[in-house]
């Protein structure tokens, strides 16, 4: 389940990185595996 999330946190973002053609959507995709990951641990 959290290879499957990361995997889509990070897919989502680099899609709407290259859309927007902005590193935002990414930023806060790795944000979010961030807290999440220090949430669990």
């Amino acid at each position: 389940m959290l290879a499957l999330s990361t995997f889509a946190a990070l897919h989502g973002g680099l899609l709407l990185t290259q859309t927007m053609q902005s590193p935002k959507p990414l930023e806060g995709a790795l944000a979010a595996l961030h807290a999440a990951a220090t949430r669990s641990g």
